[in-house]
This record gives C-alpha cells, structure tokens and sequence, in this order.
C-alpha cells in the first residue's frame, strides 16, 4: 500500500518514508474494523491502515528507522 495518488482530478502525493516490501515476505498488519460489522457473528471484514515489512531478523520494519520492534516484543507495544 502507497499512500497517495490520484481520485478524479483531485491529486494527493504523501512523502512517508514507507519501506519496501518484498513478494512473500512477512509483514505486520495495522487493522481497522469497520464500525457496522462488529457484534454480527460473521466474518468481520477490516481495512489495512498500514502495513509494515518484517525483516529477516524478526524486526518490524516501521516508518521510524530508530524504532526497534520485533515480532518478538510486538505485544508489549499493543493495547
């Protein structure tokens, strides 16, 4: 996911130091449940508001570089 673009004529261009993301690799989703599904019992459709690489270490790579989360010490940043 790139944020900006273009939505009729109106033109958006986001500089967000996103990192890269590889084919197959592993990532980390930042989900948004949508308001009117929640409490239905079935499947509860979301939307992706970010989504951040895993690098081969286990590092999670965000949009700060001096961030040092893992997918080890994830649940702690989590509430």
């Amino acid at each position: 996911m790139r944020p900006g673009g273009q939505l009729g004529l109106d033109t958006e261009e986001a500089e967000i130091p996103l990192p890269e993301f590889t084919v197959g690799e592993t990532a980390i989703a930042f989900i948004l449940p949508q308001e009117g599904d929640l409490g239905t019992g079935g499947p509860l459709p979301v939307q992706i508001g970010w989504l951040f690489p895993v690098d081969a270490a286990g590092r999670v790579r965000t949009l700060d570089p001096r961030e040092n989360i893992t997918l080890d010490t994830i649940a702690s940043y989590l509430r």
